[in-house]
């Protein structure tokens, strides 16, 4: 008797695409390997589809050499397990960051490959969070792109565990505005104000409006706020009215 052998079913999330039926249509990713965590096969599918048509390689198993390791999330098992072994030394394919999808729709957005940023992993390698060292501030702001809508609240989440200054610039503070529709009428615009005791989010509404902080009170400095204002200090809830009434 011959026994057919049966073949192995192979489930729809570990099967790839085949790159030859896709037209390129940019060398944004030009040879990049990247490896999709995912347990939806239509939204894998997809997002393999948008790494070749712009030069990108998908792969079904990680290497040492990929380069993008993706997932649409962190709480599966086996991306779990992928993390648990970096942080662990104990990967097979290396200390490797975990990017969310977001990171791969952004650069396609923007149309370059974007630098990691927390707000853009799941996890971040040992050399990623030197990187990261280097680039942010102490309120996750980079110095070398703008930041985002995700990004930005990850920033006002630093400043109030630091209690703390939070600096924006003009560019920022014109993202914000369109961003979040607040339309400031910048009525503030030039004025500049001294905090004595540090506070995130008063120094954050005072800059949307226009208004310069000062790190230290200077012949500059055109106010000088204080819990408990002695002299021509001003109170904080002064300041908290001249922002609710938008008048000086």
């Amino acid at each position: 008797m011959i026994r057919l052998r049966k073949e192995k079913k192979v489930l729809p999330q570990f099967k790839g695409i085949d790159p030859s039926l896709i037209r390129p249509i940019s060398d944004l990713f030009l040879n990049k390997e990247f490896f999709v965590f995912s347990n939806d096969p239509k939204a894998k599918t997809e997002l393999e589809i948008k790494i070749v048509r712009h030069g990108g390689i998908p792969v079904q198993n990680p290497t040492s050499k990929t380069d993008f390791i993706l997932s649409d999330d962190d709480k599966t098992i086996r991306v779990k397990n992928f993390i648990d072994a970096s942080k662990k030394g104990q990967n097979p394919y290396g200390d490797k960051d975990v990017y969310r999808i977001k990171w791969l729709l952004s650069s396609l957005d923007k149309q370059k490959v974007l630098p990691p940023h927390p707000s853009l992993l799941y996890y971040a390698s040992e050399k990623t969070k030197n990187y990261f060292d280097n680039v942010l501030d102490n309120y996750l702001n980079s110095n070398e792109e703008e930041d985002d809508e995700e990004s930005f609240q990850l920033s006002v989440q630093e400043v109030k565990k630091k209690h703390t200054y939070f600096y924006i610039s003009k560019n920022q503070i014109q993202e914000i505005n369109s961003r979040f529709g607040i339309k400031t009428n910048q009525f503030l615009n030039g004025v500049h104000f001294y905090f004595k005791e540090k506070n995130a989010i008063l120094s954050l509404g005072f800059q949307l409006y226009g208004g310069v902080v000062d790190k230290s009170k200077t012949n500059q400095t055109d106010y000088a706020i204080s819990k408990n204002p002695v002299g021509d200090e001003m109170s904080q809830q002064w300041l908290e009215d001249v922002l609710m009434y938008k008048k000086l």
